[in-house]
């Protein structure tokens, strides 16, 4: 699953799946939840909670963790025609 969201939904772009550090089982699941939603045609959401430093608590809006992950890879999503909508809990 996960190299076919790799080759077919995001055209080999390494950008979408260099950032995921964790067990291949959960890449594999977060791939899948990608090819559902372009599937269904719905959103792909990412949400993200955390301390003050998630939220940007002394920092610009636009530099918290959340947007910045966004902005890397808003552009892979479109390609793929998935709409990605990012939350910053």
């Amino acid at each position: 699953v996960q190299q076919r969201l790799f080759h077919d939904v995001f055209d080999g772009d390494p950008r979408v799946l260099q950032g995921l550090f964790f067990p291949e089982e959960s890449k594999r699941r977060v791939a899948q939840s990608i090819l559902r939603a372009r599937r269904h045609g719905r959103p792909f959401v990412m949400a993200f909670g955390g301390t003050s430093i998630t939220a940007a608590h002394d920092n610009y809006l636009n530099q918290s963790y959340p947007s910045v992950v966004e902005q890397h890879l808003r552009d892979c999503f479109e390609a793929a025609a998935v709409r990605l909508v990012v939350r910053n809990a």
